[in-house]
């Protein structure tokens, strides 16, 4: 195996003290970091770089104390040769240092669960739990994919303790620092692993000059003809638009014209919002050949900040059902597990966004449809308040048809609202903000506090909807989740719940059930309904008077296997996506984590009316404190 030196520079390999370690005087019985990590062929690699270079002897020679003690997160050759690292194409700076702990030899029972640690580097790694395993991560881990996971654990030396890992601990890649890009050092060799960074990391490598928007664009086009065919996401593209787009943007950049926050970003459409002469079908036989007339004011929204729209992503027919799936396209099958269905009816937008075939997307949502698939693909998805976001630009509802009618993209329900996929809880508030700038009168939203351990937590796990309670598989991701989130410090409330009597759950769920299929009702039905409703939404607003969000199911069993029907809907086991949505609330779905069966399951965060900015920022906090977005085995 050869070591890539690339991707450090001279002086961050410089972790370990020869003045440190090479010159203890140890008994015979007894060795020291180094002498154990050369001795061992696991590490032969670790070995030849502390060795590589002559400014080891001078890091810590000032540092003559030989009682020192240090804990070591060991990277066996595994964790070099592994090629998520060795493709990346970006220069990481200090990252031996940032394996290191100074004066302290922690063993793995004294790593604390979601605990940091302040490493040589001067910054912060966290400890995460999952079972019995424990994992070292940087917040570049997270952005990269890979958790490094203790495999060998409490290696005792005179000098301290090594653990060994299976990868690289990484420290933030992309922001401000030391770890940053280094545009001094790309050599135009990037790698798909760009695909995977989150939206504002793309979209500053970009205006940054790391690479170029048409980099990004090939590689996503490579990631579509990779995986599309198995996966069946991505239903139309337009390429050649998508290329001179990006052609364009880069020339924008080498003028140094001022850019938007989305500029050069290669994105796709749900198939049920309108694009203007781009295919839009909605998922319907009748539709099959309709071009759009116009963008939809939240595509609209994202060209003007110099986004690009590459294509567009399946949907279930008429954005109705929980599986995607229609007689136009086909069936859209979950990265995770192909037998299995990423969900409905926005699963195109999520599998996309989760394989790195999209930079982030735009869904709807009235009883799940974004929440539901960003659940089962492991990704960020957010419902917004209703009506923050202009319910414009669905391409048809309820089964209607308007060919040659104005208002062929307006037809809409009081549920239904546009909202972000994406791979960071950052990206969900700046798309939101874009998508609220469309709306025809200005929207303020309150600020979230910001000490996040400041909020107030409530946690409703074990209520049931018409008997159907969260499997117990599903139910063990969720709790640990929370658990993590009361031990960070976050106040979490268990037993709170909104005080509905004398109202059944059963009943909302009925009221809420009809007003989202409220072409089959009449407007007496609907009227009495909504008369309900706003009694709930009340109940509601007296509740969050004393908590900040609460954490309910999104749905309460993991993915299932895919069902051969096109309009499969599960709406009777979407209790808790319509009793929420039906309310008008915002509610924010973070990636936390992978049942027994490998596959990603999550919650809700919900918020009062108008708290979007609190749940997408309590869902990155929990992500965080969680593993984050991982990559799907298909990508």
């Amino acid at each position: 195996m050869i070591f890539n030196s690339r991707y450090f520079s001279v002086a961050t390999l410089a972790m370990i003290s020869f003045g440190t370690i090479r010159a203890v005087d140890i008994s015979d019985d007894c060795l020291s970091m180094m002498d154990y990590i050369c001795s061992d062929s696991d590490y032969s690699t670790l070995c030849s770089v502390m060795y590589d270079d002559d400014d080891l002897l001078s890091s810590y020679d000032d540092d003559d104390d030989l009682s020192s003690k240090w804990t070591l997160f060991a990277p066996n050759d595994a964790a070099f040769d592994d090629s998520q690292f060795d493709d990346i194409g970006l220069v990481v700076d200090n990252i031996i240092q940032f394996h290191l702990i100074k004066g302290k030899a922690i063993t793995v029972d004294e790593l604390i669960c979601t605990g940091l640690l302040e490493m040589a580097s001067e910054e912060d790694s966290r400890t995460k739990c999952q079972g019995n395993e424990k994992y070292q991560t940087g917040r570049g881990n997270l952005e990269v994919g890979t958790v490094p996971r203790i495999v060998a654990p409490d290696i005792a030396v005179c000098d301290g303790i090594i653990h060994g890992v299976d990868h690289l601990l990484l420290p933030q890649l992309s922001s401000s620092g030391s770890s940053s890009y280094d545009d001094n050092d790309y050599n135009g060799d990037i790698s798909k692993n760009i695909l995977f960074l989150s939206t504002t990391q793309q979209a500053r490598a970009i205006r940054e000059g790391i690479f170029t928007s048409r980099d990004l664009l090939e590689l996503m086009i490579e990631q579509i003809d990779a995986i599309n065919p198995i996966v069946n996401a991505i239903v139309t593209l337009d390429l050649e638009g998508a290329r001179l787009a990006a052609d364009v943007a880069d020339e924008q950049i080498a003028a140094g014209a001022v850019v938007g926050q989305l500029h050069g970003i290669p994105f796709t459409v749900k198939d049920f919002l309108e694009t203007e002469g781009i295919l839009s079908t909605a998922g319907d036989i009748e539709r099959i050949d309709y071009i759009g007339r116009y963008d939809a004011p939240v595509v609209k929204a994202m060209k003007d900040a110099g986004a690009i729209l590459l294509g567009k992503s399946n949907t279930a027919k008429n954005g109705c059902c929980d599986q995607t799936n229609n007689e136009v396209f086909g069936i859209t099958s979950n990265p995770w597990d192909v037998t299995r269905t990423p969900g409905g009816s926005s699963g195109g937008a999520a599998v996309a966004v989760s394989t790195g075939m999209s930079s982030f997307e735009i869904g709807t949502d009235k009883g799940g449809s974004i929440r539901q698939p960003a659940s089962y693909c492991g990704i960020f998805g957010h419902k917004p308040t209703y009506n923050i976001v202009p319910n414009l630009g669905f391409v048809g509802t309820g089964g209607i048809t308007l060919y040659g009618d104005e208002v062929i993209s307006d037809v809409f329900d009081d549920i239904s609202s546009s909202g972000p996929l994406a791979r960071s809880a950052e990206d969900l508030k700046m798309l939101l903000d874009l998508m609220m700038s469309t709306a025809p009168l200005p929207v303020t939203l309150p600020e979230p506090p910001d000490d996040i351990k400041s909020l107030k937590v409530a946690v409703w796990l074990d209520g049931t909807i018409k008997s159907y309670p969260v499997e117990s598989k599903v139910r063990v991701v969720l709790d640990t989740a929370v658990s993590n989130l009361e031990k960070s410090g976050v106040s979490v409330d268990r037993s709170a719940r909104p005080n509905f009597d004398p109202i059944s759950l059963e009943e909302i769920y009925s009221w809420g059930f009809d007003l989202n299929h409220p072409y089959n009702s009449t407007y007496a039905d609907w009227a009495w309904n909504n008369f309900n409703r706003n009694a709930v939404r009340t109940k509601w607003a007296e509740f969050f008077n004393d908590y900040d969000a609460i954490i309910v199911p999104v749905y309460p069993f993991q993915p299932p296997l895919h069902s051969n029907k096109v309009d499969t809907d599960m709406d009777e086991w979407g209790q808790w996506t319509i009793f929420v949505g039906m309310s008008y609330l915002p509610s924010t779905v973070p990636p936390i984590g992978l049942t027994e069966d490998g596959l990603p399951v999550s919650f809700q965060a919900v918020g009062p009316y108008g708290g979007d900015y609190t749940t997408t920022k309590l869902a990155g906090y929990i992500a965080e404190l969680n593993g984050g977005y991982q990559r799907p085995p298909l990508s």
